[in-house]
């Protein structure tokens, strides 16, 4: 059994003082993941020692590598990162990665996949401060931009970073995370999900100081399914546009689409004096639209869509392949009207 590497017999001082960036570097190579087998004809499993940085203030001022498989563990250690084009932690080729107890200041996480099939990503109890970008970016190296694997974020809390999340994979859960969003830093969307599916349970999304109108960014930008259940985003100067969805079902058989779904959230989209106030800006078109047992539906249009989603909606209607549905039921608190495009009526579900 190979023993813990701690980063501070390699000469890392959390003082806020010391660059810590050779220490954390040389930490990081010594933790190689060797393979298991029980029978020798296949492995049965990988391991590697666990990477522990205990509790202090760390400065590093450049990127530190690490292996595919691997395990860090911090004990509240804040990580400053000193140079603002740098990740602080980057993993070519991840597969099976553990990161959790630490508090990141600049950087961020930066992860890389080939494509490996059963990849796990695991975040739990990080907090993320500061961040130009994505605080968290899992992306492809490959050409089709797809990671078959599953990233989860659980306990984070993430602060006036540019974004916070931009994932790839097939699938992302993002669970009982904290976030703050400022106008001031942010991105066109503080959590983007390019594919697959991306579910959010029970988190806390507040925007900060959004007043000047139109408001152009939103919570998300979603491009496969997208699921919240017992979620807020709360309603500071009125909150801000929640979702916007970018795909279209397939125009092949089987024809499938994805899911927006929000089920026992609040929803705050934005003051009625910005006209891009809404939950759902359709620029492509869902097979299922979900509004569910949700509060604080403000005066604004539950739904906007672009001529493309509308023009969708249609001709998947007259052509057959699949007959999307609206369902809007049990909220709190309804708008006088049923504000969505009249083009959309005839797919609301009774």
């Amino acid at each position: 059994m190979t023993a813990d590497i701690n980063v501070v017999d390699y000469g890392a001082v959390g003082d806020n003082l010391t660059d810590c960036t050779a220490a954390f570097r040389q930490a990081a190579s010594l933790a190689a993941f060797r393979n298991v087998t029980l029978d020798g004809s296949f492995v049965d499993a990988q391991t590697s020692p666990r990477i522990v940085i205990p509790s202090g203030r760390y400065i590093i001022s450049g990127e530190i590598g690490f292996q595919p498989i691997c395990c860090i563990e911090g004990s509240k250690a804040i990580i400053r990162q000193t140079n603002p084009v740098c990740s602080s932690f980057v993993f070519p080729n991840g597969s099976d990665l553990e990161i959790t107890g630490c508090k990141f200041v600049g950087g961020g996480i930066s992860i890389s996949n080939n494509n490996i099939n059963g990849s796990l990503f695991s975040i739990r109890q990080c907090t993320f401060d500061k961040t130009i970008g994505a605080a968290i970016t899992v992306g492809s190296i490959n050409q089709n931009g797809i990671v078959s694997g599953q990233l989860t974020v659980e306990r984070c809390r993430f602060r006036n970073c540019g974004s916070s999340l931009h994932s790839e994979c097939d699938a992302t859960i993002i669970e009982n995370c904290w976030t703050q969003w400022s106008s001031i830093q942010a991105g066109e969307n503080c959590f983007q999900n390019t594919r697959g599916t991306m579910s959010m349970r029970r988190c806390m999304n507040v925007p900060a100081d959004f007043t000047a109108f139109p408001i152009a960014r939103r919570w998300v930008s979603n491009s496969g399914s997208f699921l919240a259940s017992g979620t807020i985003f709360s309603g500071e100067n009125g909150g801000i546009p929640v979702i916007q969805h970018n795909t279209f079902p397939s125009a092949s058989y089987p024809y499938m689409g994805d899911i927006v779904s929000f089920v026992h959230c609040q929803l705050s989209a934005g003051p009625n004096q910005s006209p891009t106030s809404a939950i759902m800006d359709l620029q492509g078109m869902p097979a299922v639209i979900e509004i569910d047992n949700c509060k604080f539906l403000v005066e604004v249009d539950l739904i906007r869509a672009s001529q493309a989603a509308l023009q969708a909606a249609s001709d998947l209607v007259t052509t057959g392949r699949i007959h999307p549905q609206i369902r809007i039921n049990g909220n709190q608190t309804w708008p006088s009207t049923l504000r969505i495009p009249a083009e959309l009526y005839p797919l609301v579900c009774p």
